[in-house]
């Protein structure tokens, strides 16, 4: 009886709290209006949010619209195939996979015709570039992120630190008793009546920045040379066979590419690589799926006049838009490649690839780096106008049959789920748009063209809605 009281106490004690964070939650820029969906983790999901996706830009959401109580409902709600399955069929479908097995375990029916080597070699091809487009969500997406908002908070603050001592030792600006800058205020300036105060600052602004940028690559050079010196004296260290595992240990991590391979033969490139990419266009569009789902659980505190989106949600389904983006690029950098290579066997050749070896090539090219891959460049573009448009097609073909798992897993109803295609459809069209500047298709078309297929490097996504935030 103590207890319950206790436990009943601590309950009041808990919900004043709560009241209480939300008051405040108004007066601070990025406090989570709903601590209940914090998960008690103590994670700030929404300053999260406005970092990954906004780069700290202060983006706040628009009005929420009001949702009429026919559009969710509390109840529990039809579990959708293959979950709602009774026992019996799961117990048939192990049995089927156990004979399976050893019907191939006695006969290498599989083994024999060389299926196994191939269904593990382009699983595995399939689960490094998935692996890979995840990794660069994180790095791209993520450090990114964070790395270049802390560049930008110190060269703001240098800025600040030129300024004041302007104004501390020339007297270009206000000072306080001590004769230091206001930089509560940014360190303020007088009027300027010679104009010549703006130009001087930036001008010396602009040489230290430089001077920074330089220092910060030529560490960046001396910490690379240091590691490759390292590993040089940590091969010299080890057994001959053991030295050759280490170097060649990045390649087993590396992108899949048929040059890696050594493949040239158009049907085997076709089995090696063509299949696995269309496997691969199928896991973006099951991403993309996962997007809508976590954007209608986003919208569970809106519906349930809790506050804004949940912050957890609504930055899972902007990660997950980017690894399909990632996805879908290295799938078509893995297309072009293999048809650069394919090109190679063909019995004559056009030049069109690698324009740097024709007689104009050396003439103008000899002493640049530009290779001018005009062929590439636009076998770029196709490679990801096709898989984004097959992927789009996908996600259309998918989505009936989605709708139920997203009602089941959200408190949206299936009809309501229905009408937001139109906006699920628009935010689908805008991100497979291949002349989008967002997406960074052309930038890598561009760079292949200049400076050659091995030059269209995966770029950071535009997740962010604002103006301004790049």
């Amino acid at each position: 009886m103590t207890a319950a009281v206790m436990d009943h106490e601590f309950q009041d004690e808990r919900d004043h709290q709560d009241r209480g964070s939300q008051t405040e939650g108004s007066e601070l820029d990025f406090e989570i209006d709903n601590p209940v969906f914090e998960r008690g983790q103590g994670i700030d999901w929404e300053s999260w949010w406005q970092i990954i996706v906004h780069r700290n830009g202060g983006i706040q959401e628009a009005e929420p619209a009001e949702y009429p109580a026919e559009a969710w409902s509390l109840d529990i709600k039809g579990v959708p195939f293959p979950f709602n399955l009774d026992e019996t069929w799961y117990c048939t479908a192990l049995l089927t996979l156990i004979l399976l097995t050893h019907s191939e375990l006695d006969t290498e029916w599989l083994l024999q015709r060389g299926c196994r080597h191939y269904f593990v070699r382009i699983s595995f091809r399939i689960f490094l570039t998935v692996a890979i487009s995840f990794f660069s969500t994180l790095v791209f997406e993520i450090a990114g992120n964070i790395v270049d908002l802390a560049r930008e908070a110190f060269i703001d603050r240098i800025s600040l630190h030129i300024k004041a001592l302007f104004v501390e030792h020339l007297g270009w600006g206000p000072v306080d008793e001590e004769g230091r800058a206001d930089w509560e205020n940014r360190v303020p300036f007088y009027h300027d009546t010679t104009y010549l105060h703006e130009p001087i600052l930036e001008l010396v602004g602009g040489i230290t920045i430089l001077i920074f940028h330089y220092a910060v690559m030529v560490k960046l050079s001396a910490i690379r040379l240091a590691t490759g010196a390292g590993i040089i004296l940590l091969a010299e260290l080890m057994s001959k066979k053991m030295a050759e595992f280490v170097v060649s240990l990045p390649s087993y991590f590396a992108l899949p590419t048929p040059e890696m391979d050594g493949l040239s033969d158009v049907m085997t490139l076709l089995w090696e690589y063509g299949v696995p990419s269309i496997i691969q266009v199928w896991t973006a569009a099951f991403l993309y799926l996962s997007v809508f789902l976590f954007m209608s659980r986003a919208e569970t505190p809106i519906i349930l006049g809790q506050g804004g989106q949940d912050p957890f949600s609504k930055l899972a389904f902007q990660l997950l838009r980017a690894t399909a983006m990632h996805l879908l690029a290295y799938t078509a950098y893995q297309i072009t490649s293999s048809c650069v290579v394919a090109s190679q066997s063909l019995p004559f050749q056009l030049n069109i690839y690698t324009l740097h070896d024709t007689s104009m090539g050396h003439k103008v090219l000899k002493r640049s780096d530009i290779e001018l891959s005009l062929g590439a460049g636009v076998l770029t573009m196709a490679a990801h106008w096709l898989v984004k448009n097959a992927c789009k097609w996908f996600v259309s073909l998918c989505w009936p049959s989605w709708v139920s798992y997203i009602a089941w897993l959200s408190i949206k109803t299936e009809e309501s789920t229905w009408r937001n295609w139109v906006v699920y459809g628009s935010l689908l069209d805008n991100d497979m748009d291949v002349l989008n500047p967002d997406k960074r298709v052309t930038a890598r078309a561009m760079m292949t063209a200049l400076f050659g297929l091995k030059s269209s490097w995966p770029a950071r996504m535009r997740l962010s809605t604002g103006e301004d935030i790049d």
